[in-house]
């Protein structure tokens, strides 16, 4: 009983997981669009994808070409042509967090299923 309850609840996590990474990648690309001048390219194929880890939901990955994280966080420097540049940081990626409010939807998933979990192993006795 526990094992079935126990591969449930992690089958649970993971499609709340894939839901939250389906609607953080939507919005990382909306923000992208923002943020950028063109709408084609590498970094508008960016993904975020909920990987499982021994309990359930591990994380959720965000991945895009290198440039994508210079983008958001911003970079000063010399690039490989030997061009000094500074590139002020867009916070693409908190702002596509931020607006999507997938960490509350997902905090507010994983806080259903893991109750669930717990009031299925109390047993409630009434005294007589």
């Amino acid at each position: 009983m526990a094992t079935t309850q126990n591969t449930n609840t992690k089958a649970q996590e993971l499609v709340a997981g894939k839901k939250a990474a389906r609607l953080l990648q939507a919005s990382i690309v909306k923000f992208i669009g923002f943020e950028t001048v063109s709408h084609t390219g590498k970094l508008m194929a960016s993904t975020a994808k909920a990987r499982p880890g021994i309990d359930g939901l591990k994380d959720i990955a965000i991945t895009q070409p290198r440039y994508g994280f210079m983008l958001n966080y911003g970079f000063e420097g010399v690039k490989s042509n030997g061009i000094s540049m500074k590139l002020k940081a867009t916070n693409h990626l908190a702002d596509a967090i931020e607006k999507s409010r997938v960490l509350e939807i997902l905090a507010d998933e994983l806080t259903e299923i893991k109750a669930e979990k717990v009031f299925a192993t109390i047993d409630f006795k009434t005294r007589g």
